[in-house]
């Protein structure tokens, strides 16, 4: 045997894997959905308001299907962006990319909801 110490070689670190983004983008990806959503479900829940509600005015039994339509997905989907936002903002650490992603859909979701709000207390309809 020969007097050198062995070399021992290491095999370079991996590179840190994003598990942590998981919740922050889809947060945001889910907020800039709501809007979407609700262009579609909104000529949908008229059709079903057309054909649901009887020709003596709106007093039906029936009011409840067009905003069952219309509120269906985007509420399902805003739920979800604030569940994931709120899971990922807490999950968070420091300010990395993940509470960065989560607070921004957190924010678009507010912002959704607060100008659905605003336009059905301006044009006077209400929301149910």
């Amino acid at each position: 045997m020969s007097d050198q110490p062995q070399q021992l070689s290491y095999a370079p670190a991996p590179p840190a894997s994003p598990k942590g983004l998981g919740p922050g983008i889809a947060s945001a990806v889910l907020a800039i959905l709501v809007p979407m959503t609700l262009a579609v479900t909104f000529p949908i829940g008229l059709f079903a308001a057309l054909f649901t509600r009887g020709d003596y005015g709106s007093g039906g039994t029936l009011r409840w299907v067009m905003p069952a339509v219309m509120w269906g997905v985007p509420g399902l989907l805003a739920l979800i962006a604030v569940i994931t936002g709120i899971t990922a903002v807490s999950l968070s650490k420091r300010w990395d990319a993940a509470r960065v992603l989560g607070s921004i859909g957190l924010s678009l979701t507010a912002l959704c909801v607060a100008g659905v709000l605003l336009l059905a207390h301006r044009s006077g309809t209400p929301l149910y």
